[in-house]
């Protein structure tokens, strides 16, 4: 009965971190054919060059101290990793302000749009990353309401900012302001949630405290930071590419088929990726024997899941960005005929993309996350220098990041034929 009740609490909480990404989602798809509308191709350019940045930034911002709040037995430590978090990404954020005011007062040549993009990027830096860390503080407490409601209210409020900033001026830098308003209000409603034990904590802390636990989780910054960072250069690489090579407009286009395709993936893989990991993890402990068949069962259905839409891409995307986005849009669904591959295995991908971490090969992980980045960044300086059109430069892309989740499907083989080997 015990153990009944255990599973369907951890079902009820899944769903509940569901309903709130999901929810969000369907509403900022649901205002995308109106935002195509308002805003040109350029603008979204802006957008997704401002966001490439952004992530890159937020993955360091508090130098992955907010992973361990999870860890510690007693609340008080745990409080101590939230300030040691919420202190480290003001300093970063302020740094950062510091040191874009002193470059672009000192270069005089800095476009209006690149102007635009960096004065934007430390607000959402702080913003961002004081809602990272105050998400996990509720993830310990198993608050999970409250972060599925900071995920809706951060959802409605980029919306409603967009639509309306699209009517009285629709450029990229409204469309930044929009993003920056939105993390505000989902960091008003987790403060209002969460700041009364961060505040009494604060009272009663001193700074020698806070720094032994910095140093207790000391792996955090020093092992886990350089890892991610370089996951999250390779994921988010490519609109930075896409604009220094062929424009802010080609970008823009790009980052639509991304919104369109990139949603879905994020909440299907999610939900999927919770419920497998847990049963990885349980199945290593009990019957290793069985890892295997999991890990199949779930690539296999997320393969059948995305088949018949890839096809449907290929064969009508051009019409249906015409249709539903705007005429301006139509090279959005060529490019997504391009990049047909890389989603179907990106969706097969996702739930699974944590596997060698969880069977303990991280020597095996950070291998094939640096290896992916040098190996990206070679395939676009190629696109470079041989000149390559947009659309041969993304089929290239995406017949390297194709290839490289199948060099992971077979390392994840590898570490299954080791851990029978063990039993």
């Amino acid at each position: 009965m015990r153990l009944i009740r255990s599973k369907n609490r951890f079902f009820t909480n899944v769903l509940q971190v569901i309903r709130g990404t999901a929810i969000a989602q369907a509403i900022m798809l649901a205002v995308t054919p109106f935002l195509t509308r308002l805003f040109s191709p350029e603008a979204f350019g802006e957008l997704v060059t401002y966001q490439a940045i952004l992530a890159f930034g937020l993955v360091g911002c508090a130098f992955r101290y907010e992973y361990a709040v999870l860890l510690p037995e007693e609340d008080e430590v745990a409080h101590d990793l939230v300030l040691i978090g919420l202190l480290v990404a003001a300093l970063v954020a302020l740094t950062m302000l510091a040191a874009i005011g002193i470059s672009i007062g000192s270069l005089g040549n800095v476009s209006s749009v690149l102007q635009s993009v960096l004065l934007f990027v430390p607000f959402a830096l702080l913003l961002g990353g004081w809602v990272q860390i105050l998400n996990f503080l509720a993830l310990r407490e198993k608050n999970f309401r409250v972060t599925a409601n900071a995920k809706i209210i951060r959802s409605v409020s980029l919306s409603l900012v967009s639509l309306i900033g699209g009517y009285l001026r629709p450029t990229g830098a409204t469309l930044m302001l929009a993003d920056v308003l939105s993390r505000l209000m989902s960091l008003a409603l987790l403060w209002a949630q969460l700041s009364q034990k961060v505040i009494d904590h604060l009272r009663k802390s001193d700074v020698s405290r806070l720094l032994a636990t910095a140093r207790r989780y000391r792996a955090f910054p020093k092992i886990s930071l350089p890892s991610s960072m370089i996951n999250t250069a390779a994921i988010n690489l490519t609109p930075l590419m896409m604009a220094a090579n062929f424009g802010l407009v080609t970008a823009g286009l790009y980052a639509l088929v991304d919104r369109v395709f990139g949603a879905p993936s994020a909440l299907i893989g999610t939900a999927v990726g919770q419920v497998y990991m847990a049963e990885l993890a349980e199945k290593k402990r009990d019957s290793p024997h069985k890892v295997e068949e999991l890990f199949v069962k779930v690539t296999l259905s997320q393969a059948k899941i995305a088949i018949v839409p890839i096809v449907v891409v290929v064969m009508i995307a051009p019409d249906v960005f015409s249709i539903v986005f705007g005429e301006l849009w139509r090279e959005s669904g060529v490019y997504a005929r391009y990049l047909a591959l890389l989603y179907f295995l990106g969706f097969v991908f996702t739930p699974i993309g944590a596997t060698l971490t969880v069977l303990e090969h991280q020597d095996w992980q950070l291998l094939w996350d640096t290896s992916r980045l040098a190996v990206i960044l070679l395939t676009w300086a190629l696109i470079h220098l041989c000149e390559l059109s947009p659309e041969v430069g993304l089929l290239l892309y995406s017949l390297t990041v194709s290839a490289f989740i199948v060099i992971y499907l077979a390392l994840c083989m590898g570490s299954f034929r080791r851990l029978r080997q063990g039993t």
